[in-house]
């Protein structure tokens, strides 16, 4: 039967074990730590929805400059992947919901077609109200900012649009407002629509990717709408009469779940806040008023176009016509009429520290 001994070592033989151990686990612990960092390193990564082309001004012009900001500013803290095309959703009036479902991050949102979700907004739907795309925008941005405005609690509001106001834009002759009575007109939300039911149209709300067909097929004679989409979504194919009568406002976002904003490192949270607010508005204002102005002046140089603007007469009836709208807003909810006055006193802090486009 054979005997297992236990080997003897010498003081030598232990010292090597011993430093053989050492080092294996001075190595591990680097390896891990190694490691630990490359984890740290890696930036949070967001989705970002846009439900309309790549070529649209506002993706060129906003959606992606802000990425590129934000990726170049967050290096290793938080990363901004796009996806425009409706590559994570083509419906326009769902974007919040995109959103909320953690489909995207971040998405582009058309609010007046977001059925009740933002029960303020009508105020910044109002006829007459704004003179261009700087006055709606800054007074958007500071409103939602303050807090001033309900449905948002859900969300952080990365930037917030308006628009210049919106003309008319009709495939039969328009040379006054009095000419879209009994027509058909597209409106962007419920506000327009009552604008244009008290012009005497037949409006019916429909979402902007939704136009060029609805007007093709003659559901409608024509939309309600400021002059960049009009290009943008290839309306003009469709639309040869274009009547200026500040109509209406447009309001627009750019939205972050909450929830997942708040779960983020400070130094991501920061990162994204320094470039939404009026960072993103100024964006805004110089890409899509610059593309308003050029699809004006486009529509002016084709003969095949018409351009109207109201004389001052009739700027002066359609005032008249605003008011009752604005009153019927006001009438509705006390509240209606505070958010009037916090909206007036807000553009008027714009017009004083803002130059206009």
């Amino acid at each position: 039967m054979a005997i297992l001994f236990r080997p003897r070592f010498s003081a030598t033989s232990l010292w090597e074990e011993f430093m053989f151990k050492r080092i294996l686990t001075v190595g591990l612990a680097s390896v891990l730590g190694l490691a630990a960092s490359a984890a740290m390193a890696e930036p949070v990564q967001l989705k970002l929805a846009f439900f309309n082309a790549d070529t649209d001004s506002t993706w060129t012009g906003v959606l992606r400059p802000f990425m590129d900001a934000v990726n170049a500013d967050g290096k290793g803290i938080v990363e901004i992947q796009g996806y425009p095309n409706g590559a994570l959703s083509r419906n326009a009036g769902q974007q919040p919901q995109v959103v909320l479902d953690g489909v995207a991050d971040i998405a582009f949102a058309t609010l007046g077609q977001s059925a009740g979700r933002f029960p303020n907004n009508g105020v910044l739907e109002l006829p007459g109200i704004f003179s261009n795309i700087t006055e709606s925008s800054y007074t958007f941005t500071r409103l939602v900012a303050a807090g001033k405005l309900k449905g948002y609690s859900d969300f952080v509001v990365l930037g917030a649009f308006g628009g210049d106001p919106s003309g008319i834009h009709m495939n039969v002759p328009i040379s006054s407002y009095k000419d879209i009575a009994g027509k058909k007109i597209r409106a962007t939300n419920p506000t327009e629509a009552l604008t244009l039911r008290r012009l005497g149209a037949a409006p019916v709300v429909l979402p902007t990717p939704e136009t060029v067909e609805a007007i093709a097929r003659g559901t409608v004679e024509g939309t309600a709408m400021q002059s960049a989409p009009v290009v943008d979504y290839g309306i003009n194919r469709v639309v040869s009469h274009h009547y200026y009568g500040r109509f209406s406002n447009a309001p627009l976002a750019v939205l972050m779940n909450k929830e997942k904003f708040e779960s983020l490192p400070a130094p991501a949270q920061e990162i994204l806040r320094k470039y939404g607010g009026e960072w993103m508005a100024d964006r805004w204002i110089e890409a899509t008023g610059g593309a308003n102005d050029r699809a004006v002046a486009k529509f002016k140089a084709d003969p095949k176009q018409t351009v109207v603007y109201p004389s001052e007469t009739e700027m002066a009836e359609l005032k008249t016509i605003y008011k009752d709208v604005i009153d019927e807003f006001t009438a509705k909810d006390p509240h209606n009429k505070e958010l009037l006055a916090d909206l007036q006193k807000t553009l008027e802090e714009v017009r004083a520290d803002r130059p206009v486009r």
